[in-house]
């Protein structure tokens, strides 16, 4: 008799960023396997249920975005959440035994936390980014009046407490002193694969994806490239985020706008071919729980320039699959850009490297590894 799981989240694609694409991507692994996943999630529109196997169901509550600011969760967006998915939840739980809950972030730990003491369900926590006090600055009244000592209490009553890197674990440890395990994001392999006949490197050609905004380092990005000399380069920044207009200014202020290119968003079907026409990652991000962007890079064969945030330590082997720069720091990125420019001969050998470290990362094996904590 295969275990039946409740899953749930605030958000799933097109709704959310790296939390969940993690979600969809878990699920997509679980497909046929022998375990049944009812996933309960924000939708960025109406109602909706998908049927993606016979083994994972899928439903996507309404809680009024209406495909409005779709990559960032207000705090009403959460609460409306997460009363819907409460609601949604217990109608499911009615009607079928769960073996466990399994919880991404807030509010749904909150939520296990009211259907666990009524239901007596056994619960995982999943921390991505913002679940963890500390990490995310717009929180940081609530983490320090509430979440700095109500997620511990919610920790210490789960089954098991897991983090997607050393880093988010490490800040986690900060407000709390048990067990945590850490399993890192993963990545299709097969979708994200290297070009077959690579791009001449006449002009090397820089990559970001992300949204932009000020965690994500974008504008130390802009300032490192101000200060390169060669012309031999061009930086394509895809994604979109309040701060775009504020990031074109300070392009055209170093008059880079010919080589510094707003993508804007793009749908997730032409992710791959973005990434394989790139030779190099870049990746100032401030703070991370662990970038799935850095993994798609490094399965296209790209080497990725990263800060020592959530990620870094697992993902990057020092001057082979890339390089590891200082937060904030825009004379070290700047020289690591340089460093590609004048040696792009030593691109080729890191591209092989990179595909190497992400098929450690196959979500099909990282899919396994969770299973053993349901």
């Amino acid at each position: 008799m295969p275990k039946r799981v409740l899953m749930l989240n605030y958000e799933f694609p097109p709704l959310g960023g790296g939390q969940a694409t993690a979600n969809a991507e878990l699920l997509r692994a679980w497909e046929g396997e022998d375990i049944i996943i009812d996933c309960v999630a924000g939708s960025a529109g109406d109602y909706e249920e998908r049927a993606c196997a016979k083994n994972i169901h899928i439903y996507l509550l309404d809680i009024g975005k209406q495909w409005r600011n779709l990559h960032a969760q207000s705090f009403s967006d959460l609460i409306r959440s997460g009363i819907r998915t409460y609601r949604f939840a217990k109608m499911l739980i009615a009607k079928h035994r769960y073996d466990s809950i399994v919880c991404w972030s807030y509010p749904p730990i909150i939520l296990w936390w009211l259907l666990g003491r009524k239901y007596a369900i056994p619960y995982v926590c999943l921390l991505r980014g913002a679940s963890v006090p500390g990490y995310a600055k717009k929180w940081q009244l609530l983490d320090r009046v509430i979440f700095r000592w109500f997620a511990p209490f919610l920790w210490r009553r789960s089954s098991a407490v897991i983090a997607n890197s050393s880093a988010l674990r490490d800040l986690a440890y900060r407000s709390y002193q048990g067990a945590i395990t850490v399993i890192p994001n993963g990545i299709d392999t097969d979708r994200f694969s290297p070009r077959q006949i690579p791009i001449p490197l006449e002009t090397v050609r820089f990559l970001f994806v992300g949204r932009l905004s000020e965690r994500k380092g974008v504008d130390i990005l802009i300032e490192a490239f101000s200060r390169i000399q060669q012309k031999n380069w061009t930086c394509t920044l895809v994604g979109d985020g309040e701060k775009r207009k504020q990031l074109e200014a300070q392009t055209q202020s170093h008059g880079l706008e010919e080589r510094i290119i707003f993508a804007g968003g793009r749908p997730r079907e032409r992710m791959p071919e973005t990434y394989r026409d790139a030779h190099v990652f870049v990746f100032p991000s401030r703070n991370e729980g662990m970038s799935n962007a850095a993994l798609e890079a490094l399965a296209s064969g790209l080497p990725v320039i990263h800060t020592p945030v959530g990620g870094a330590e697992e993902l990057i082997d020092e001057g082979k699959t890339g390089t590891i720069i200082a937060v904030n720091d825009v004379t070290a990125l700047a020289e690591a850009v340089r460093y590609f420019l004048e040696h792009p001969e030593k691109i080729a050998p890191m591209s092989l490297h990179a595909r190497q470290k992400a098929l450690e990362f196959r979500w099909k094996s990282i899919a396994r590894t969770f299973q053993q904590y349901f």
